[in-house]
């Protein structure tokens, strides 16, 4: 006898099943995407904290090996253009940095002794922190992503206080024979995050 009800499954969802599911995937989205960011932010932050204290002790290592030695010309890339290092600060260039990774440039690491490996590397090939993309074109602009340093010139072991953060570094003086630092672009350059600094290691 029929009855007139089908004993066959439904097949699919209605409409209103589908919005309900999407609905609740919008709703998980939109609470993890704030803590991937977070996530993501905190990842480069922890990258750049540990290169700048390990390129804080490559220099040192280096310019230990290199004393009464050939030596990188760091006056070359100081950005004031002067001949105090240890008040002007030098971005780390492509040569330096692969002075730091073995290689004997200019003659300048003649042991070829490695000190460290940079984990970012822009299309030139000098070290930059890991908030670079390589759509960034302004030579301005470049400066915010590039490691910074400044050396002991006068061998009292102490780099002297600069003119304040976050352009000009340390805002007291450490005793090191040299300072790097980078900026977190991800912070305010207004706020005491915004410089990432091998002093505070």
């Amino acid at each position: 006898m029929k009855t007139g009800f089908s004993t066959r499954g439904r097949a699919g969802f209605t409409l209103i099943e589908l919005l309900v599911v999407i609905a609740i995937i919008a709703i998980l989205a939109a609470l993890l995407l704030p803590a991937v960011s977070r996530a993501k932010k905190q990842a480069r932050k922890s990258l750049a904290t540990a290169e700048v204290s390990q390129i804080q002790q490559a220099l040192a290592a280096y310019l230990r090996d290199s004393s009464g030695g050939p030596k990188y010309n760091f006056d070359a890339v100081d950005l004031a253009g002067g001949d105090s290092m240890e008040s002007d600060r030098v971005p780390i260039d492509k040569d330096l940095g692969r002075i730091l990774m073995g290689q004997n440039i200019n003659s300048n690491n003649p042991s070829m002794r490695h000190y460290m490996e940079f984990k970012h590397l822009d299309k030139t090939g000098a070290p930059v922190t890991p908030w670079w993309n390589d759509q960034i074109s302004d030579s301005e602009t470049k400066q915010k992503y590039r490691y910074f340093l400044k050396l002991d010139v006068n061998y009292d072991n102490q780099i002297s206080a600069g003119g304040g953060e976050p352009l000009d570094p340390p805002s007291k003086n450490i005793k090191s024979p040299v300072v790097v630092w980078a900026y977190n672009i991800d912070e305010p350059a207004t706020t005491n995050k915004y410089v990432i600094r091998s002093w505070d290691q």
